[in-house]
């Protein structure tokens, strides 16, 4: 790779589905398994990637990416990058997706809610052939539920919405070691982990002649830190 030659990526995934809707209901509910395999992914990571792969890779010693990069012999800071395209040697994931659907028609408007889960079981990264596979599921970033609930109310040329996104939640300390360290000899403690979030989001619209829409809405209703 490192003179720029290049072999295709090759994936296969497996989705196996269920799907039911009751003739008794405006109902639909489904539920996905799903897992993803790529192997030879091209990528190119960029100068920071690189350096910072090298850097954080638990077999510094031995990390494949510390050969990307050279330094100068006489003040030791880095002065050239390789950063051609290359196949990332695999990158794995599977989880289940669920979805619901349920509408119905009341005196006050037609009712609509739907809702969507992604639970992922695991998220596995192998950069090179030479590196050792990390898997990421739960760590910042890629929590193992992320969510949403929406609402909607429809009468005449009026549409109320209301929607909840979740993020779950995250920690970094079994990949740290823990969430103690030192700096400059002293003890500090590091926030390595987040609690489950809850954003909500609400908007109201009214259709205009000549196929108008004028929507008007607030996301992050409650102002909840990111």
């Amino acid at each position: 790779n490192s003179t720029g030659g290049l072999e295709a990526e090759t994936s296969d995934a497996t989705n196996i589905g269920l799907i039911w809707s009751p003739s008794f209901a405006d109902f639909r509910i489904s539920v996905d398994y799903f897992q993803i395999n790529v192997e030879g992914q091209i990528a190119q990571l960029g100068a920071g990637t690189v350096v910072a792969g090298c850097y954080n890779s638990d077999n510094f010693a031995t990390e494949p990416l510390c050969d990307l990069f050279t330094r100068n012999p006489q003040n030791n800071l880095i002065e050239t990058v390789t950063d051609n395209f290359i196949n990332i040697a695999a990158h794995s994931t599977s989880g289940i997706d669920v979805q619901a659907t349920y509408s119905r028609d009341f005196s006050f408007g037609t009712l609509t809610m739907d809702t969507q889960h992604t639970f992922t079981s695991d998220n596995e990264f192998q950069l090179l052939p030479t590196s050792t596979p990390q898997d990421s599921t739960g760590e910042a970033g890629r929590p193992e539920w992320v969510g949403e609930v929406s609402a909607t109310l429809e009468r005449g040329p009026w549409s109320l919405f209301w929607g909840v996104d979740f993020i779950g939640e995250t920690s970094n300390e079994k990949s740290f070691g823990g969430n103690t360290g030192s700096y400059f000899g002293n003890p500090v403690t590091f926030k390595l982990d987040t609690e489950q979030t809850t954003y909500h989001n609400v908007s109201l619209a009214r259709e205009l002649p000549f196929d108008i829409t004028v929507r008007v809405g607030v996301s992050n209703l409650f102002d909840e830190t990111p």
